[in-house]
């Protein structure tokens, strides 16, 4: 029921942008405002259970994928540099997350929806604000383009030199568009035998994969340094948390 329920959240949220879209029409105006006097409940749900943390800002909760909001965190491949040496902080920071949730049921209140129609949530610990406590830790940034609620945490991390703030670091954000650190450059992989879809991270992050004949199938490059992979079969890359692409 619950993963019913955010799903067709995330729906009622694609309409209410649409219709909002055309409210210089007065009919569609009062259309979409009679829909969300309806559905109020609809418009601020929350998703409870088990958490899988799939990178340090991607929990799924009970089925859900829910991107921690405010916060921009690295990708388990990305890393980062200490000592003169690579770091592989992307993994530190999941593995910080996994360990603060120790198998407890988390709470994820709806912030947004972005434009994979994943839920962008604050999620909580009991009363601990989980995206706050990354950010504190040091093992995220403060997204302010979402809010700036965790921005004076961010700066308390960075002078205490907790997490990411301890090294040389790309902000995960720039990361995943394709910036490096100047010694991390791409490895692309060949497919192994009979493992043909490919599992792309894109810009923002997301995980997707392609199978042959998708519209970007060739196109896209297996870089291992991103933490992309190959897949053997489509049931295999969504078991692992990836999304199939549209086109």
């Amino acid at each position: 029921m619950k993963k019913i329920l955010a799903k067709f959240n995330s729906a009622t949220k694609v309409v209410w942008r649409r219709a909002s879209a055309l409210c210089y029409v007065p009919a569609m105006r009062g259309l979409a405002l009679i829909f969300v006097l309806l559905f109020p409940a609809i418009s601020e749900a929350s998703v409870t259970g088990k958490a899988r943390v799939h990178n340090s800002g991607l929990l799924v909760v009970d089925g859900v994928d829910i991107v921690l909001y405010g916060i921009d965190a690295p990708e388990r491949a990305q890393n980062c540099r200490r000592n003169d040496r690579e770091w592989r902080c992307g993994r530190y920071a999941a593995r910080a997350l996994i360990d603060k949730i120790a198998d407890q049921e988390v709470r994820c209140d709806e912030k947004d929806v972005d434009e994979f129609e994943r839920i962008l949530g604050v999620c909580y610990l009991g009363e601990t604000d989980l995206n706050a406590w990354m950010v504190q830790q040091g093992w995220a940034l403060a997204f302010p383009w979402h809010t700036d609620a965790y921005v004076d945490l961010q700066v308390e991390a960075r002078d205490s030199n907790k997490g990411l703030w301890r090294s040389q670091f790309v902000p995960p954000a720039e990361w995943r568009a394709g910036g490096r650190l100047g010694w991390e450059r791409p490895v692309y992989v060949e497919a192994p035998e009979d493992c043909l879809i490919k599992g792309n991270i894109n810009s923002i992050g997301q995980s997707t994969y392609h199978v042959p004949g998708g519209h970007y199938y060739d196109k896209v490059k297996i870089d291992s340094v991103r933490g992309e992979r190959w897949f053997c079969s489509e049931e295999e890359a969504e078991a692992a948390g990836w999304i199939k692409a549209e086109r």
